[in-house]
C-alpha cells in the first residue's frame, strides 16, 4: 500500500539492503526497483507496489542508529505481507463507508499502483483521495475499488469528510499563538492536514473562511481570515516552507484561502529576506474590501 510518495532517482547501497534483509524477513520476493519504491512478490503470489520515498525520507532525515529500526517499524506497520489483514480490504465502497476517511495531498500519478484522487484547487496543485481506516492500517481506495462503484466518487469523498469530522478527536486544533492568532493541528495520527477539509465547518467559519498551509501530512497551520489577521498571513508561510523541507510525507509550502463548501484558492506569497510579496487574489481583495494601490499591490512587509 503506498502513501503520498516523493519521488526519488536513487536509494543508496545501505537503504536498499536495509529494504531486502526486511523483504526476506516477511517472505516477500524483490521484483523490482522503482524511482519511489518497488515491487514485490507475496508467498501467495500476489505482487503489489510498496512506496518507499517517504520512508527514505525519514531515513536520511534521521540519526544514522535508527535507521535500521524505522525501516523494520515501516514493513511491520504495513502489513504488507500480512495476507489476513490485507484479505480485510474490501472490493465495494459501499461495503465500507463507515471506513472510509478523505486524505489531502498532491496529485497522483495513473500508474496501476497509484490511490484514486480528485482535483481540490482550482490550479489541479491538491487532491482529495480517500483511505479505509482500520484498526492497525489504512488502505488507499484504489482506482479499479472506484471503479466498481455505482456511487459518483464526488458521493463518497464528502462522506469520507463527515467521518473525518465524526472521528476527530478533542482538541485537535490547538492556538499555538494568540497574538498572531495561529492554529496548529498536529495530533500526528495522519489525518492533520486533511482535517484541513473539516476546518471551516468545525469551527463554524463566516464565509471569509480561513488562510491554511498544509506543509505535511502531520501538520496543519491557519489562522482566521480579517483584516487584523493580514500582517500574520505570512508566518503560514514561513511555518509551511520549514515543514515542507523537512517532514515526512510532504504536501506543499503554499497557503491557501479555504472558504465554507471546501473552495480552496492558492494565495500566492513568497518571502526574500525580511521582504513578503504577496498577490491575493482579486475575489480575496473584493471580499475584505481591500483597496490596494497598483504599484504596490501585492507588496507586504513582515
Amino acid at each position: 500500500m503506498a502513501d503520498e510518495d516523493t519521488p526519488v532517482e536513487s536509494y543508496p547501497f545501505e537503504f536498499r539492503a536495509l529494504v531486502v534483509r526486511e523483504l526476506e524477513h516477511h517472505g516477500l520476493a524483490l521484483k523490482e526497483w522503482r524511482d519511489d519504491g518497488l515491487d514485490v512478490e507475496r508467498e501467495d503470489g500476489q505482487q503489489q507496489f510498496v512506496g518507499l520515498a517517504n520512508l527514505y525520507r525519514r531515513v536520511i532525515t534521521s540519526p544514522a542508529e535508527l535507521s535500521e529500526r524505522l525501516v523494520k517499524e515501516f514493513f511491520a506497520n504495513a502489513h504488507i505481507a500480512d495476507t489476513t489483514a490485507l484479505d480485510q480490504i474490501p472490493d465495494r465502497l459501499e461495503d465500507a463507508a463507515d471506513m472510509l476517511r478523505a486524505r489531502l495531498g498532491r496529485p497522483y500519478d495513473d500508474a496501476d499502483h497509484a490511490p484514486w484522487g480528485m482535483p481540490l484547487d482550482e490550479a489541479g496543485e491538491l487532491a482529495v483521495s480517500l483511505v479505509l481506516d482500520f484498526p492497525t492500517m489504512m488502505a488507499f481506495v484504489t482506482r479499479p475499488m472506484a471503479n466498481k462503484s455505482d456511487t459518483p466518487m464526488e458521493t463518497w469523498v464528502q462522506r469520507g469528510i463527515e467521518n473525518l469530522k465524526a472521528t476527530a478527536p478533542d482538541g485537535w486544533l490547538q492556538l499555538a499563538h494568540e497574538e498572531e492568532g495561529i492554529w496548529i493541528g498536529h495530533v500526528n495520527d495522519s489525518y492533520d492536514a486533511a482535517r484541513a477539509l473539516i476546518l471551516c465547518d468545525a469551527t463554524e467559519s463566516d464565509e471569509l473562511g480561513w488562510m491554511v498551509a498544509i506543509p505535511a501530512r502531520d501538520w496543519l497551520f491557519a489562522r482566521k481570515v480579517d483584516q487584523a489577521g493580514l500582517q500574520f498571513f505570512h508566518l503560514l508561510k514561513v511555518g509551511a516552507e520549514r515543514a515542507f523541507a523537512e517532514q515526512p510525507y510532504p504536501i506543499s509550502d503554499d497557503v491557501y484561502w479555504v472558504r465554507p463548501g471546501n473552495r480552496w484558492v492558492k494565495f500566492p506569497m513568497t518571502i526574500d529576506g525580511n521582504q513578503v510579496t504577496v498577490t491575493p487574489p482579486q475575489e480575496f481583495v473584493e471580499a475584505l474590501g481591500l483597496e490596494l494601490r497598483e504599484e504596490a499591490e501585492g507588496d507586504q512587509n513582515g
